[in-house]
């Protein structure tokens, strides 16, 4: 383990140097999905509030909490107990005061499920089925508490919704679909934009695949984007919203979704190109 303090924000982490993405943030200072970074720039004003599903351990949530400074609010999501402990330690030593930790996971009913760990990378757990050829790598197995995300909207926007909250993302290794579906209400309600992983292999262990997440997130009248940030000129990069890859897609990638009524649509309209 080794602790560096990140660029942006300057709060002190400890990083496992066998992880390979926890190393790349190391030797990056910063966490290591630069495209994701950039449009939390872009989008998060000081006071509002950030969701986090699925926050492992907290280096978006760190980013987040300086973005929205002392009267912001983030909430973060995180079932993997062993996880959520080193979430809580950057937020102690780090004296962080707007982080609120939520110990369960996001879902489309109340449940309880296992959540398995694959390998060492602690981002790589997942309430999904593990294939067989994957069983010899698993590393932790947890009995977890899910709750549809709707249950959570008035700790998000008070009650009566008296707080702005403009990002919600969600990196959940698979359960993405469920966790959009157990949030449709809040969706369509308040219209925040929503950033999250796609990963066809995972939602596929959980019973899912990149059309379904899709189709879900159109019925609720979202419209959806690749993110991305190449490189330009000077050596400048901006987050980047290109048109969705046709399905199916195999790869890996992060999607950026609006509501077409959003109140913060202009905050990323600016980086949308070709529709």
């Amino acid at each position: 383990m080794a602790t560096v303090r990140f660029h942006w924000h300057r709060h002190a982490v400890t990083l496992s140097l066998d992880e390979r993405f926890e190393r790349w943030a190391f030797f990056l200072a910063r966490y290591h999905e630069y495209p994701l970074q950039l449009l939390m720039k872009s989008v998060l004003r000081s006071g509002e509030t950030f969701i986090d599903v699925g926050a492992n351990i907290g280096l978006v949530s760190l980013l987040a909490s300086w973005l929205v400074g002392d009267s912001g609010t983030v909430i973060a999501y995180e079932p993997n107990p062993e996880v959520r402990q080193r979430l809580s330690d950057h937020v102690t030593r780090n004296r962080v005061r707007n982080i609120r930790t939520r110990e369960f996971a996001l879902g489309d009913r109340p449940s309880r499920l296992t959540l398995t760990t694959i390998g060492k990378n602690t981002g790589s757990a997942t309430l999904g089925d593990v294939p067989v050829e994957l069983q010899p790598h698993v590393t932790s197995r947890f009995s977890v508490d899910v709750v549809p995300g709707d249950s959570e909207a008035g700790l998000w926007y008070g009650e009566p919704p008296t707080r702005a909250v403009p990002l919600l993302k969600i990196d959940a290794e698979g359960a993405e679909t469920s966790i959009v579906r157990g949030l449709a209400k809040a969706l369509a309600t308040h219209k925040p934009i929503v950033v999250l992983e796609v990963n066809p292999f995972a939602l596929r262990m959980n019973g899912s695949n990149p059309r379904e997440l899709r189709s879900t997130l159109t019925q609720l009248g979202y419209h959806g984007w690749v993110l991305s940030a190449p490189l330009r000129i000077l050596r400048r990069r901006i987050p980047l919203l290109s048109p969705l890859k046709p399905l199916p897609v195999s790869e890996l990638h992060d999607e950026v979704w609006c509501h077409a009524d959003s109140g913060y649509r202009d905050r990323v309209a600016q980086f949308i190109v070709g529709g």
